[in-house]
């Protein structure tokens, strides 16, 4: 998933959640968001999280994520597809992983502190 670090400061991300629960500091302070070849490009703090079933997962999100979904079944078949890849399977060590409706999402609402792009 990549974040949106256009024109609004402040963005929605989600995840799967899988046998973990939230700790205090998952859902307070700064974090480094990384790109694909793991270098900084931004930080963020957040400013709310909820965990949901994806089923609950509704259009203000889809549209406040800003992924360019336009609906929230188009939002679900790309993210499953995503959840339920070899690539995801592989770092949760779970070839069987897979999700459904009751499966936890956990909402992250964020802004952004800083833009690290073009900082080098």
């Amino acid at each position: 998933m990549q974040a949106s670090l256009g024109v609004h400061a402040e963005q929605v991300d989600d995840f799967a959640v899988r046998r973990q629960h939230l700790t205090s500091d998952q859902q307070q302070g700064r974090s480094f968001v990384v790109d694909s070849d793991g270098r900084p490009v931004a930080v963020i703090e957040l400013t709310g999280v909820r965990v949901v079933p994806l089923a609950r997962v509704d259009l203000a999100h889809v549209v406040a994520e800003g992924e360019g979904d336009t609906s929230v079944a188009e939002w679900r078949e790309g993210h499953e597809r995503f959840w339920r890849g070899e690539e995801m399977r592989a770092a949760l060590d779970d070839p069987d992983f897979t999700v459904d409706g009751t499966t936890p999402v956990v909402r992250q609402r964020f802004r952004l502190v800083t833009d690290l792009r073009g900082a080098d």
